[in-house]
């Protein structure tokens, strides 16, 4: 069964290294055997594990969100500033972005992490990039709606990318965002790293990703697309927080309905259409929005507002930002997200403390930190 995110030549080589790996296991050292059990975990979902939740029954699906809403509760107090945001000024959506060739955007994202980083991190990422013919995938990726990620195989010490190309400023923030992956997966690694309950895992990747859009910016021909990439990332997650709240609201009172499946979700639907009519908000079915799967983006949303501050940082003082961002990455990553989050906080680094300031400096288009 060939999995449908990744192409052929991908599939035979990570096939190979899972077969290798089962080999190694039989002979490995108690000190390996870890390793090599989660590199083998990590290789098996993506070859072999295709999950379509929109098939299971719906009451299941609806368990499911609410277990899931239930441990994002303590966090959602600190998005609340943000999604009532929703009045934020968009720009027009269709501006200039020119051609640029395959060697040409890692040329950019080359050039960006030498500048933004000191050479210790630098160094960290350096060979990655370098080596992109053998670590990025980007032809004949087999999902249409394909969402960059990055894959880390904590055997080999290796990391590989999966980008579907847009020909837009997507590829070089998209690019930035998972080589900052990269570099967090290099320098520290767990497995729960990777686990969709982890809320923090998406803050150095979204910062470089929100830092490319600023170091583009200084170039005329890429100046209005990271512009106008700066406003719509502000939306989509001050939308995606304010769904979020929506979500949490609409299964909440799940628990209090009675009658027949049917009933419950007729009734929903339409506190679901009324909630959002008064918000101004596109109209959602209960199924559809279970669709987004709005607890996963959670983890999104909660990093944005830690990037933003780490970006703010950044612009007063780019030695010390670059300080908090090692002593952020070191956070040993199998804490629980409540004591993540304290480490967080004793890092001087508060949800939301910045996000003024950080909205106007994205609505100013002169406004560039390098």
């Amino acid at each position: 069964m060939k999995n449908r995110n990744v192409n052929r030549w991908a599939f035979e080589q990570f096939e190979r290294q899972y077969r290798e790996l089962l080999r190694l296991k039989k002979t490995a050292s108690s000190k390996n055997l870890k390793t090599i059990d989660d590199t083998i975990d990590i290789l098996y979902e993506l070859i072999y594990e295709v999950s379509d939740i929109s098939s299971e029954p719906l009451n299941s699906r609806i368990f499911s969100e609410i277990m899931s809403l239930k441990k994002i509760r303590p966090f959602l107090p600190f998005t609340r500033k943000f999604s009532q945001d929703i009045d934020f000024y968009i720009r027009d959506r269709y501006v200039y972005f020119p051609k640029i060739s395959d060697d040409d955007l890692f040329a950019i994202i080359y050039d960006f992490y030498k500048e933004t980083l000191d050479k210790d991190m630098f160094r960290v990422v350096k060979g990655m990039i370098k080596r992109h013919d053998r670590y990025v995938h980007m032809d004949r990726l087999m999902d249409n709606n394909f969402c960059p990620f990055a894959l880390f195989l904590p055997y080999y010490r290796k990391t590989h990318i999966f980008l579907d190309r847009k020909k837009t400023v997507f590829d070089i923030s998209n690019m930035a965002h998972e080589y900052g992956h990269v570099l967090q997966y290099l320098m520290n690694f767990d497995p729960v790293y990777l686990s969709d309950d982890m809320f923090f895992a998406e803050i150095v990747s979204t910062f470089f990703e929100l830092l490319s859009l600023d170091y583009l910016k200084q170039y005329g021909e890429f100046s209005s697309a990271s512009i106008q990439r700066q406003a719509d990332i502000y939306m989509e997650y001050c939308d995606y927080s304010n769904l979020i709240g929506v979500d949490y609201l609409l299964l909440s009172h799940w628990k209090n309905l009675r009658g027949r499946e049917r009933q419950k979700v007729k009734e929903l639907e339409t506190i679901l259409e009324d909630y959002l009519r008064t918000r101004g908000l596109i109209s959602y079915d209960l199924e559809g929005l279970l669709n987004l799967d709005l607890p996963a983006s959670f983890a999104y949303v909660l990093s944005y507002l830690f990037a933003i501050e780490l970006f703010e940082y950044y612009k007063k003082d780019r030695d010390y930002a670059l300080f908090l961002l090692k002593c952020l990455i070191d956070i040993d990553l199998s804490v629980s997200n409540e004591e993540y989050f304290k480490n967080l906080l004793g890092l001087g680094l508060k949800p939301e403390e910045n996000l003024n300031q950080y909205k106007k400096h994205i609505l100013e288009p002169k406004s560039v930190i390098f």
